[in-house]
């Protein structure tokens, strides 16, 4: 081609004719730039395939972190839910009165049996349940998601790359969401109820955590103070499980619309 358009231009000069000559370079130049011009879309699709390429890895990965999260928010789920019907079961076995979260506009839980307990709540007085309930109360452990590719992608500058807005809303949504419902500030009050409930029998001589069977749990529980903070702990566990529940709906949702897009 180049060996052609040289002759041509060889052939245009020896001819002398300058209209023809400008013509030739005009195009000839016009041919350089379309030349240009398709190098350089080349270059911006193929840097976008390269992007895309980068944009799915991540969302695989963070269909893998969301799949992480429902095991955590799984088994927080089941520790607070045990702990919202183990607490209401020793106000309502107490001189303390039973939480009620319907009278706040919650629903309470319903029971699934699981680790902890594996069998429906006894309904008559129990006192292995009851001593469970008391070991269990300061054991709920909080979580955080995993946000690993979440993160990632936003130091890389491709959370922009995301072209279903919808999706980034959910993403963004979602985090917000756990960090406002199960996040360090929302746990850290239901800890310090936790800690002054347990102060409070360690003050006397008792460890909760070594609460034997035979042991008479209620005598733990009806003191009035005591009492209080276990209807405080009870209601904001009943919340928390509704988080838990809530977000792990959020997560198969995303993790759903993921797939689909990749």
């Amino acid at each position: 081609m180049i060996t052609l358009l040289r002759k041509i231009r060889r052939s245009l000069i020896e001819s002398g004719s300058a209209r023809k000559y400008l013509l030739y370079a005009i195009g000839e130049i016009a041919l350089v730039v379309i030349g240009i011009l398709i190098a350089l879309q080349i270059n911006n699709w193929n840097e976008r395939v390269k992007q895309q390429t980068q944009v799915n890895s991540y969302l695989s990965s963070m269909i893998e972190n969301l799949r992480d999260d429902q095991q955590s928010l799984t088994s927080m789920k089941n520790q607070l839910s045990f702990r919202y019907h183990s607490l209401n079961y020793l106000l309502k076995h107490s001189n303390g009165d039973p939480v009620d979260p319907e009278i706040v506009g919650a629903e309470p839980p319903l029971w699934q049996p699981n680790n902890i307990w594996n069998e429906d709540i006894p309904e008559h007085y129990d006192n292995s349940f009851a001593i469970r309930g008391i070991i269990w109360l300061p054991r709920v452990q909080g979580r955080i998601p995993n946000q690993s590719a979440y993160q990632e992608m936003n130091n890389a500058g491709l959370l922009s790359s995301i072209d279903n807005k919808e999706l980034k809303l959910m993403i963004d949504g979602f985090y917000e969401d756990w960090d406002i419902s199960l996040g360090e500030q929302r746990l850290s009050q239901d800890r310090k109820w936790i800690d002054q409930w347990t102060n409070s029998l360690i003050d006397v001589g008792i460890y909760p955590f070594l609460i034997e069977d035979g042991e008479d749990p209620l005598s733990y529980v009806n003191d009035p103070r005591r009492l209080a903070l276990l209807e405080r702990i009870t209601l904001s566990s009943c919340y928390h499980t509704l988080s838990c529940e809530r977000l792990l709906t959020r997560a198969n949702d995303l993790i759903e619309i993921l797939e689909l897009e990749l």
